[in-house]
């Protein structure tokens, strides 16, 4: 059984009072207070941790790539009810900034099939076999 304080001209709780007369913390007030309350706190926690760990690869890949990099996090809160609670599932999606990669310049023909050459050029050069040198004899100088 709790024990509730009001306030008289409010009626807002003050304080709520667990059986053994210890404090009982208040309802969640926020969206911030929620993330709080999920696994004892531990989610905010381990949330915290990755978001200190995705500014820091922004900042690293930002850099590289002439100041400019983008990461994100979404939280999401699963929430089914049973028997008459609710049960909150929390979980984390991270996209963190990944390095450019180079392209390939490729040609397509009237087929649709890739070539590095242009299917309207001709070539001069064709593939060249590089002789193996490994045989040879080195000197040191």
């Amino acid at each position: 059984m709790t024990e509730e304080a009001f306030d008289r001209d409010t009626g807002e709780i003050l304080s709520t009072r667990a059986a053994d007369g210890s404090r009982l913390p208040p309802p969640s007030a926020t969206f911030a207070d929620t993330i709080r309350l999920l696994n004892d706190g531990q989610f905010d926690l381990d949330a915290s941790a990755e978001l200190r760990e995705l500014v820091t690869k922004i900042a690293d890949h930002a850099d590289n790539a002439k100041g400019v990099a983008k990461g994100s996090i979404a939280i999401k809160l699963d929430i089914k009810m049973m028997n008459g609670a609710h049960v909150v599932t929390p979980s984390l999606k991270i996209v963190a900034p990944t390095p450019d990669q180079p392209g390939t310049l490729l040609f397509s023909d009237d087929e649709g099939r890739l070539s590095r050459n242009r299917p309207d050029q001709g070539v001069f050069f064709g593939t060249r076999v590089v002789a193996d040198n490994s045989a040879r004899d080195t000197r040191t100088v």
